[in-house]
């Protein structure tokens, strides 16, 4: 399959040490493929918040379910945090969590969109041998990204993958109708 080469951007910052122009464009290319799975991992998750939420309101079958899920539930202005609260709701009303594994699973929903957010609108900054990633989130951030922050977000990710993938396949059940003879 054909790799697209399209425009990418960074900002170096360059100090009288003297920087390496080619080393920080491949360091900030390096982040953006990390970008990429962070956006692909959240991508991934809001499937099944998709597939809960639609669960919720139509069961296993109805005829437009199909439809509120492509006009509605993947449409631009229904957001990943919009989606999240609406799982968080479902969550409470159906008891699918409580207590502290519940409040921490909802942290870990809340912080998934962050990353995503930061990666898929920040940009990257090189100064030196640091990278940085720029966002807005409340407030203008910068923060160091290193192994350290990548390996935490990776955990973040997966352990709240496995998780979301856990409640849809169990909530999402497809029901038998007991009344039918």
């Amino acid at each position: 399959m054909k790799m697209l080469k399209l425009p990418f951007s960074a900002t170096v910052t360059v100090s009288t040490e003297g920087t390496n122009l080619t080393e920080a464009v491949e360091r900030a290319q390096e982040l953006a493929k990390n970008r990429q799975a962070i956006i692909d991992g959240a991508l991934s998750i809001e499937g099944s918040l998709i597939q809960i939420i639609s669960y919720y309101f139509f069961g296993a079958m109805h005829e437009k379910k199909q439809n509120f899920d492509l006009i509605i539930l993947r449409s631009s202005w229904c957001s990943f945090a919009e989606k999240r609260r609406i799982v968080q709701f479902i969550i409470e009303e159906e008891k699918l969590l409580n207590g502290k594994g519940k409040n921490d699973f909802l942290e870990a929903l809340r912080k998934v969109g962050k990353w995503r957010n930061a990666f898929a609108h920040g940009s990257i900054q090189v100064t030196g041998q640091e990278l940085y990633l720029c966002y807005f989130e409340s407030k203008s951030r910068t923060d160091l990204i290193n192994d350290s922050v990548l390996t935490d977000i990776e955990t973040l990710f997966k352990e709240t993958s496995q998780q979301i993938h856990s409640i849809a396949q169990n909530y999402c059940k497809p029901t038998v109708d007991q009344s039918v003879p």
